[in-house]
């Protein structure tokens, strides 16, 4: 930040001092609850925010923080959103997108309460695949795509409600296959595709119990 704020300066655009203030301003302008609705209000804040309840209630920070933030939109002439979830960026790999939907849903009161409540959810989103999973019929492709996607992003919260990357945790599990993988080609004294599924079974558990016994923590 130092080295852009110099490269700006020494074009006359802004200088370190301009950015400090400015989140200085943004963080007093966006915790009245903090600084005092006076304050927040000489920071330039426009949006009618009940700072008394904030104090005490966490909801109530969250809703004076999107109302803030829409009356700074508003302010600069941006186009108004109309979801709390239109600041998720589609972009964003799918993983990543859906854990941080669930957070964002999360603000409204809209989320499981623990990770125990999710398995419930999990079992019921798995019996919706296998329904459509077992149609055998090619029409119905974009209902077995639509039920594996409920599938996944209910795993993808799971692991946001666990503290854990899915993103992360899957490029683990991707890494721990490959390892695997060569070993039971390292194994085997016959190409993979000679084998029936019960050699090929042994051989993937031979190879997990050898990577772990060599290596737990990456096994």
């Amino acid at each position: 930040m130092l080295f852009y704020a110099e490269m700006a300066s020494g074009k006359g655009y802004f200088t370190i001092a301009d950015v400090l203030d400015s989140l200085n301003r943004k963080l007093i302008r966006r915790h009245p609850h903090v600084f005092g609705e006076e304050a927040s209000r000489a920071a330039g804040n426009h949006a009618e925010v009940d700072a008394e309840a904030a104090v005490d209630s966490s909801a109530a920070v969250l809703r004076n923080w999107d109302q803030i933030k829409a009356a700074e939109r508003k302010s600069a002439g941006e186009e108004a959103r109309h979801s709390r979830l239109d600041g998720v960026l589609r972009g964003m790999p799918a993983l990543a997108e859906s854990a941080k939907l669930g957070a964002k849903a999360r603000k409204s009161g809209f989320d499981w309460k623990n990770w125990r409540e999710l398995w419930p959810k999990l079992a019921e989103e798995m019996g919706e695949l296998e329904v459509e999973a077992l149609s055998d019929d090619p029409a119905r492709k974009p209902a077995v795509e639509a039920e594996l996607g409920d599938l996944l992003f209910t795993v993808v919260n799971l692991g946001r409600h666990l503290d854990v990357d899915a993103e992360v945790a899957l490029h683990g599990c991707n890494q721990r296959f490959r390892r695997r993988f060569r070993e039971m080609e390292l194994a085997s004294s016959r190409p993979l595709e000679e084998l029936s599924p019960e050699e090929l079974e042994s051989l993937w558990q031979q190879a997990k119990r050898k990577l772990a016994s060599e290596s737990p923590a990456t096994a």
